[in-house]
């Protein structure tokens, strides 16, 4: 069963991944001049909302409507596959439709990995689930 507090933790985690592959790809693309700091820290406000919309909208209904029939295994087995290739071609999509700008590729870049990753911090076995 997921609680509330493993949400949080994961929206945490998945805003610290996706700032730093972020502005990793875009430090690598771009001179961020003296602002780099303050760029980097400001925008974790609004990764942290983006960040838990997509739980709140992709992920999280899928876990509350299977949540009890199924083992996080079988959740991450079953939904998994499927999330990954609509992500993939979704953020494929608005790449290709912003004609690989650096900001898009980055953003729809990380977004893609920062969602697949969201699937495995919260779907990991706990220490005392058997698996």
């Amino acid at each position: 069963m997921i609680k509330i507090q493993d949400i949080i933790k994961a929206i945490i985690k998945s805003t610290l991944i996706a700032t730093t592959l972020f502005w990793l790809l875009l430090i690598s693309s771009e001179d961020m001049g003296r602002d780099g700091i303050f760029l980097i820290a400001f925008s974790m406000i609004p990764i942290f909302i983006i960040c838990a919309i997509a739980y709140t909208i992709t992920i999280m209904p899928i876990l509350w409507n299977e949540n009890g029939r199924l083992t996080n295994k079988q959740l991450f087995n079953i939904y998994f596959p499927y999330y990954a290739i609509i992500a993939f071609g979704i953020c494929l999509f608005f790449i290709i439709d912003s004609n690989f700008g650096n900001i898009e590729i980055c953003f729809f870049g990380t977004a893609f990995f920062t969602s697949i990753t969201a699937w495995l911090i919260i779907l990991k076995p706990q220490k005392n689930e058997i698996i």
